[in-house]
């Protein structure tokens, strides 16, 4: 599975994930994203994180598995939307 960004111990309040592809399909999937935010300063990585839902950690399993069914125009669209909220986090623009 992903990396895992919560320390041991923390509430499961939030999904979170730095990587960009599951964080689209999950979206895709119709999972909320209620915050993103860059690791450091310049290291062009993102942390992306989800309202924790019920079947969000199944659908991950999927993901990693090669298992998960997403409907391409919303990939497609998420992708997009995804994109260019994270060149907005990245770059500092409001």
């Amino acid at each position: 599975m992903g990396k895992v960004i919560r320390k041991e111990g923390e509430g499961m309040t939030t999904f979170d994930t730095e990587d960009f592809g599951l964080a689209v399909a999950l979206s895709a999937k119709g999972y909320e994203v209620i915050f993103m935010h860059p690791v450091g300063c310049c290291s062009g990585i993102v942390v992306f994180h989800f309202a924790a839902a019920s079947g969000i950690e199944q659908d991950v399993e999927d993901y990693w598995d090669g298992m998960l069914q997403v409907d391409p125009h919303e990939h497609w669209h998420e992708y997009k939307n995804l994109s260019a909220y994270m060149y907005k986090v990245l770059c500092h623009e409001d």
